[in-house]
């Protein structure tokens, strides 16, 4: 496992705790019931009344509470994770759409009553990640748990975690969440290990993570359909540790405001007992903008660990489609479209992004931007062996940017 420095943002002695938009609007504590959670300053495991506590410490080794058991496998990306199902932090049960913001725990738009949420951050040498706590996390078919902000998500739950819904840290065109790199609208560049590239006249490249994008297009003067800017290079690791995100593509070079798909962002689940989606975990591109002279962003990253998981739903990175007018990467393994425009040198088209088997994305034409290019996804189960029986996967497993793993490997 990654050793990572415990960064805090856990309010000064005791856990960050707050009403998942509750029926009552009211901000509820732990109470003497034993459901506590906390962070201790001293390094002492946190206690309560009814002996159920889990937390974080300052010194990085695991809380123990009453009866806690430890969860046996080392939880990727995360130093301390809560010792067991121990009753605390209690479940969080999503039966409408909600969004939390991976760089201060902050949820809005939240359906369900009376949930407390124990939210902290983790330093790795990939940057920081955003740490959520639960102790059964279930989204409802109804419901879409998505992340805000500039960090990946890691979600450690103590006992399971059901996705009948939707997860998602998906882009949408040149707005990327959790991690996922976005384009400077006054200048056209990229941002993200792999952002595509610029060159004066010609179709930008397409943003790159494990696939790579694809190359821009020729400008009007030039011959062939070749000779635009090259992709973004391809980085990270099968294991997604440290958890990164995906990079975006790039924008136009005129800087007239129009920019490339931003790359996919990051998302983490890690449960002690069980992980099933039936539902679907999104972690796309965005496409590339209105202009020619954009690019789509890669897919972004799904890093899912528990003895047992099981999928037969969506698992979803997939490169964005290449401008103008570039398609958002598709929630499925149907590659999305890059758009097409005729203008005064003719017709304009982006290429498509990576999806399935093919991790690449495709070059443009005639100044149109390359299509991003795929992200990873990573399961880790007790046997390297997950149950997938009628799930989609895209980057599919078995190509070089979709895998499976052992716990603590």
């Amino acid at each position: 496992m990654q050793t990572c420095a415990i960064e805090r943002t856990l309010a000064l002695a005791a856990a960050v705790t707050m009403a998942a938009c509750g029926s009552n609007g009211s901000n509820a504590a732990p109470s003497d019931g034993g459901n506590d959670a906390g962070l201790a300053q001293d390094g002492a495991s946190p206690t309560s009344d009814g002996g159920n506590d889990a937390g974080l410490v300052q010194d990085g080794t695991p809380p123990t509470s009453d009866g806690a058991v430890g969860f046996g496998f080392a939880v990727s990306n995360v130093t301390a994770p809560p010792a067991g199902d121990g009753g605390a932090p209690p479940d969080f049960d999503l039966t409408a759409s909600c969004s939390i913001d991976g760089e201060t725990g902050a949820l809005s738009g939240c359906g369900v009553s009376q949930s407390v949420v124990v939210f902290g951050k983790e330093t790795t040498s990939g940057g920081s990640v955003g740490v959520l706590y639960v102790h059964d996390l279930t989204v409802e078919s109804a419901a879409t748990f998505s992340v805000t902000g500039n960090l990946p998500l890691v979600i450690v739950a103590t006992d399971q975690v059901n996705v009948f819904g939707k997860v998602s840290v998906a882009a949408t065109a040149g707005v990327g969440v959790a991690g996922g790199g976005q384009t400077n609208g006054l200048t056209g560049v990229g941002s993200g290990n792999g952002a595509g590239l610029t060159a004066t006249g010609k179709g930008p490249g397409g943003g790159s993570f494990c696939g790579a994008g694809g190359a821009g297009g020729n400008g009007e003067n030039d011959a062939g359909t070749g000779g635009g800017a090259a992709a973004g290079a391809t980085y990270g690791t099968a294991t997604l540790v440290p958890l990164i995100a995906g990079s975006s593509g790039a924008g136009n070079s005129n800087a007239n405001s129009y920019v490339g798909g931003a790359g996919g962002g990051a998302i983490q689940i890690s449960a002690k007992n069980a992980i099933t989606v039936s539902g679907a975990v999104l972690a796309g591109g965005g496409g590339g903008g209105p202009s020619a002279n954009t690019s789509g962003g890669s897919g972004g990253a799904i890093l899912l660990e528990a003895p047992s998981v099981t999928v037969s739903g969506v698992l979803e990175a997939n490169g964005g489609g290449g401008g103008p007018g570039g398609s958002d990467a598709t929630p499925n393994a149907t590659p999305a479209a890059g758009g097409m425009a005729t203008n005064s040198g003719g017709t304009s088209t982006g290429g498509t992004g990576a999806a399935g088997t093919t991790v690449t994305g495709t070059e443009g034409a005639l100044n149109g931007g390359g299509g991003g290019g795929a992200g990873r996804i990573r399961i880790n189960t007790s046997g390297s062996n997950a149950t997938l029986t009628g799930a989609t996967i895209s980057p599919a497993i078995g190509s070089a940017c979709a895998s499976q793993g052992a716990l603590g490997g």
